[in-house]
Protein backbone atom coordinates (compact mmCIF):
# COMPACT_ATOMS: atom_id res chain seq x y z
CA UNK A 1 0.00 0.00 0.00
CA UNK A 2 1.41 3.32 -1.07
CA UNK A 3 1.21 6.11 1.46
CA UNK A 4 1.48 9.67 0.23
CA UNK A 5 2.47 12.48 2.50
CA UNK A 6 -0.17 15.16 3.02
CA UNK A 7 0.33 18.14 0.75
CA UNK A 8 1.29 21.30 2.51
CA UNK A 9 1.51 24.79 1.16
CA UNK A 10 4.88 26.38 1.79
CA UNK A 11 4.60 29.65 3.68
CA UNK A 12 5.73 32.74 1.80
CA UNK A 13 9.32 33.82 2.42
CA UNK A 14 9.69 36.11 5.38
CA UNK A 15 9.89 39.78 4.59
CA UNK A 16 12.51 42.08 6.02
CA UNK A 17 11.75 45.55 7.36
CA UNK A 18 12.98 46.90 4.03
CA UNK A 19 10.17 45.06 2.26
CA UNK A 20 7.52 46.53 4.54
CA UNK A 21 9.05 50.00 4.28
CA UNK A 22 9.02 49.81 0.46
CA UNK A 23 5.42 48.56 0.57
CA UNK A 24 4.40 51.48 2.82
CA UNK A 25 6.09 53.97 0.52
CA UNK A 26 4.58 52.37 -2.56
CA UNK A 27 0.98 52.35 -1.35
CA UNK A 28 1.39 55.83 0.08
CA UNK A 29 2.53 57.10 -3.34
CA UNK A 30 -0.44 55.36 -4.97
CA UNK A 31 -2.85 57.00 -2.53
CA UNK A 32 -1.48 60.51 -2.98
CA UNK A 33 -1.26 60.08 -6.75
CA UNK A 34 -4.94 59.09 -6.96
CA UNK A 35 -5.89 61.93 -4.63
CA UNK A 36 -4.03 64.43 -6.81
CA UNK A 37 -5.84 63.14 -9.89
CA UNK A 38 -9.21 63.49 -8.16
CA UNK A 39 -8.54 67.01 -6.83
CA UNK A 40 -7.48 68.27 -10.25
CA UNK A 41 -10.32 66.43 -11.98
CA UNK A 42 -13.06 68.08 -9.92
CA UNK A 43 -11.41 71.50 -10.04
CA UNK A 44 -10.40 71.75 -6.38
CA UNK A 45 -6.74 72.04 -7.36
CA UNK A 46 -5.31 73.69 -10.45
CA UNK A 47 -1.95 72.63 -11.85
CA UNK A 48 -0.35 74.46 -14.74
CA UNK A 49 2.17 72.56 -16.82
CA UNK A 50 4.12 75.20 -18.78
CA UNK A 51 6.49 72.71 -20.39
CA UNK A 52 3.61 70.47 -21.52
CA UNK A 53 0.76 72.89 -21.94
CA UNK A 54 -1.29 70.47 -24.01
CA UNK A 55 -1.49 67.97 -21.16
CA UNK A 56 -4.43 68.13 -18.75
CA UNK A 57 -3.50 69.05 -15.21
CA UNK A 58 -4.42 65.68 -13.70
CA UNK A 59 -1.55 64.13 -15.68
CA UNK A 60 0.68 65.29 -12.80
CA UNK A 61 -1.01 62.69 -10.59
CA UNK A 62 0.44 59.92 -12.75
CA UNK A 63 3.96 60.73 -11.54
CA UNK A 64 3.30 59.58 -7.93
CA UNK A 65 1.66 56.47 -9.38
CA UNK A 66 4.87 55.70 -11.24
CA UNK A 67 6.82 56.26 -8.02
CA UNK A 68 4.48 53.85 -6.24
CA UNK A 69 5.12 51.18 -8.87
CA UNK A 70 8.86 51.69 -8.48
CA UNK A 71 8.72 51.23 -4.69
CA UNK A 72 6.49 48.16 -4.96
CA UNK A 73 8.91 46.70 -7.49
CA UNK A 74 11.35 46.34 -4.59
CA UNK A 75 8.75 44.30 -2.69
CA UNK A 76 7.68 41.73 -5.28
CA UNK A 77 10.95 40.76 -6.97
CA UNK A 78 10.19 37.15 -7.86
CA UNK A 79 7.46 35.43 -9.88
CA UNK A 80 4.00 35.29 -8.38
CA UNK A 81 0.64 37.02 -8.22
CA UNK A 82 2.09 40.16 -6.62
CA UNK A 83 4.61 40.65 -9.41
CA UNK A 84 1.97 39.95 -12.06
CA UNK A 85 -0.48 42.52 -10.68
CA UNK A 86 2.33 45.04 -10.28
CA UNK A 87 3.08 44.67 -14.00
CA UNK A 88 -0.59 45.20 -14.76
CA UNK A 89 -0.62 48.36 -12.64
CA UNK A 90 2.55 49.74 -14.23
CA UNK A 91 1.22 48.95 -17.69
CA UNK A 92 -2.04 50.78 -17.03
CA UNK A 93 -0.18 53.82 -15.69
CA UNK A 94 1.95 53.83 -18.84
CA UNK A 95 -1.22 53.57 -20.94
CA UNK A 96 -2.68 56.60 -19.18
CA UNK A 97 0.54 58.52 -19.83
CA UNK A 98 0.12 57.71 -23.51
CA UNK A 99 -3.58 58.64 -23.63
CA UNK A 100 -3.85 61.83 -21.57
CA UNK A 101 -2.49 64.11 -24.34
CA UNK A 102 -5.48 63.13 -26.47
CA UNK A 103 -7.78 64.86 -24.00
CA UNK A 104 -6.35 68.14 -25.21
CA UNK A 105 -5.94 67.22 -28.84
CA UNK A 106 -9.59 66.24 -29.16
CA UNK A 107 -10.51 69.89 -28.75
CA UNK A 108 -8.99 70.57 -32.15
CA UNK A 109 -11.08 67.77 -33.63
CA UNK A 110 -10.24 64.22 -34.65
CA UNK A 111 -12.04 61.41 -36.44
CA UNK A 112 -14.97 60.11 -34.44
CA UNK A 113 -13.76 56.50 -34.51
CA UNK A 114 -10.31 57.56 -33.30
CA UNK A 115 -11.74 59.53 -30.40
CA UNK A 116 -14.07 56.65 -29.47
CA UNK A 117 -11.22 54.12 -29.60
CA UNK A 118 -9.01 56.17 -27.31
CA UNK A 119 -11.92 56.82 -24.97
CA UNK A 120 -12.56 53.10 -24.56
CA UNK A 121 -8.86 52.55 -23.85
CA UNK A 122 -8.84 55.44 -21.38
CA UNK A 123 -11.88 54.21 -19.42
CA UNK A 124 -10.98 50.52 -19.46
CA UNK A 125 -7.37 51.21 -18.56
CA UNK A 126 -8.43 53.45 -15.69
CA UNK A 127 -10.71 50.80 -14.21
CA UNK A 128 -8.04 48.10 -14.51
CA UNK A 129 -5.52 50.46 -12.90
CA UNK A 130 -7.80 51.09 -9.94
CA UNK A 131 -8.75 47.40 -9.64
CA UNK A 132 -5.08 46.34 -9.52
CA UNK A 133 -4.49 48.24 -6.27
CA UNK A 134 -6.81 46.07 -4.09
CA UNK A 135 -5.22 42.99 -5.67
CA UNK A 136 -1.78 44.15 -4.57
CA UNK A 137 -3.04 44.94 -1.08
CA UNK A 138 -4.55 41.46 -0.94
CA UNK A 139 -1.12 39.99 -1.71
CA UNK A 140 0.31 42.11 1.10
CA UNK A 141 -2.38 40.82 3.47
CA UNK A 142 -1.56 37.21 2.56
CA UNK A 143 2.10 37.85 3.22
CA UNK A 144 1.28 39.31 6.63
CA UNK A 145 -1.38 36.73 7.46
CA UNK A 146 -3.84 39.60 8.00
CA UNK A 147 -7.29 38.16 7.25
CA UNK A 148 -9.03 41.45 8.05
CA UNK A 149 -6.98 43.36 5.50
CA UNK A 150 -7.43 40.54 2.99
CA UNK A 151 -11.22 40.73 3.33
CA UNK A 152 -11.10 44.51 2.98
CA UNK A 153 -9.01 44.19 -0.17
CA UNK A 154 -11.41 41.56 -1.56
CA UNK A 155 -14.37 43.88 -1.02
CA UNK A 156 -12.44 46.79 -2.52
CA UNK A 157 -11.63 44.69 -5.58
CA UNK A 158 -15.37 44.23 -6.19
CA UNK A 159 -16.31 47.81 -5.41
CA UNK A 160 -13.99 49.37 -8.01
CA UNK A 161 -15.75 47.88 -11.08
CA UNK A 162 -19.18 48.30 -9.46
CA UNK A 163 -18.57 51.97 -8.76
CA UNK A 164 -17.11 52.32 -12.24
CA UNK A 165 -20.36 50.93 -13.66
CA UNK A 166 -22.41 53.35 -11.56
CA UNK A 167 -20.24 56.24 -12.76
CA UNK A 168 -20.67 55.18 -16.38
CA UNK A 169 -24.45 54.87 -15.94
CA UNK A 170 -24.64 58.41 -14.55
CA UNK A 171 -23.05 59.65 -17.79
CA UNK A 172 -25.24 57.66 -20.16
CA UNK A 173 -28.36 59.84 -19.94
CA UNK A 174 -26.88 63.36 -20.36
CA UNK A 175 -24.22 62.35 -22.88
CA UNK A 176 -26.60 60.06 -24.73
CA UNK A 177 -29.16 62.83 -24.98
CA UNK A 178 -26.52 65.26 -26.24
CA UNK A 179 -25.33 62.69 -28.78
CA UNK A 180 -28.93 62.16 -29.96
CA UNK A 181 -29.44 65.90 -30.45
CA UNK A 182 -26.05 66.53 -32.07
CA UNK A 183 -23.59 63.74 -32.89
CA UNK A 184 -21.53 61.23 -30.81
CA UNK A 185 -18.18 62.90 -31.53
CA UNK A 186 -19.39 66.27 -30.24
CA UNK A 187 -20.92 64.64 -27.14
CA UNK A 188 -17.63 62.88 -26.44
CA UNK A 189 -15.58 66.04 -26.72
CA UNK A 190 -18.10 67.89 -24.57
CA UNK A 191 -17.79 65.32 -21.81
CA UNK A 192 -13.99 65.25 -21.85
CA UNK A 193 -13.12 68.88 -22.44
CA UNK A 194 -16.07 71.22 -21.94
CA UNK A 195 -17.76 69.97 -18.77
CA UNK A 196 -17.50 71.53 -15.34
CA UNK A 197 -16.34 69.87 -12.10
CA UNK A 198 -19.89 68.90 -11.11
CA UNK A 199 -20.31 66.92 -14.31
CA UNK A 200 -17.02 65.12 -13.71
CA UNK A 201 -17.78 64.29 -10.07
CA UNK A 202 -19.33 60.85 -10.83
CA UNK A 203 -15.97 59.86 -12.33
CA UNK A 204 -14.55 60.07 -8.79
CA UNK A 205 -16.68 57.15 -7.55
CA UNK A 206 -14.36 54.26 -8.57
CA UNK A 207 -11.40 56.14 -7.08
CA UNK A 208 -12.89 56.03 -3.57
CA UNK A 209 -12.48 52.29 -2.80
CA UNK A 210 -9.06 52.19 -4.50
CA UNK A 211 -7.81 55.11 -2.39
CA UNK A 212 -9.24 53.63 0.80
CA UNK A 213 -7.59 50.25 0.29
CA UNK A 214 -4.27 51.85 -0.72
CA UNK A 215 -4.31 53.80 2.56
CA UNK A 216 -5.11 50.61 4.52
CA UNK A 217 -2.23 48.82 2.81
CA UNK A 218 0.15 51.62 3.72
CA UNK A 219 -0.98 51.67 7.36
CA UNK A 220 -0.74 47.87 7.66
CA UNK A 221 2.79 47.87 6.23
CA UNK A 222 3.84 50.57 8.71
CA UNK A 223 2.25 48.62 11.55
CA UNK A 224 4.28 45.56 10.58
CA UNK A 225 7.44 47.62 11.15
CA UNK A 226 6.55 48.25 14.78
CA UNK A 227 7.69 45.52 17.17
CA UNK A 228 5.03 44.29 19.54
CA UNK A 229 3.92 41.29 21.60
CA UNK A 230 3.51 38.25 19.41
CA UNK A 231 4.76 39.97 16.28
CA UNK A 232 7.42 38.25 14.26
CA UNK A 233 10.81 39.86 14.49
CA UNK A 234 12.84 40.03 11.29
Amino acid sequence: MRVTAPSTTAPPPAWTPDHYLAAARGFSALYWGLLLVVLVMVGTLTIHLPLAARLPGHAAGLLPLLAGCWHLRQVWTGPGAGRAWLRVLAGMVALQLYLVPFLGWWRAGTAAWYAAFNTVLLLAGGIVLLAAIPRLVRQLAKQMGNSELENEARVGGWLVPVMGGVSLFLYILPVGRLAWDTDPAFALRHLLTATGPLMLFPAVLPFIPAMAIAWSGKESALLALQPGPGRRQE
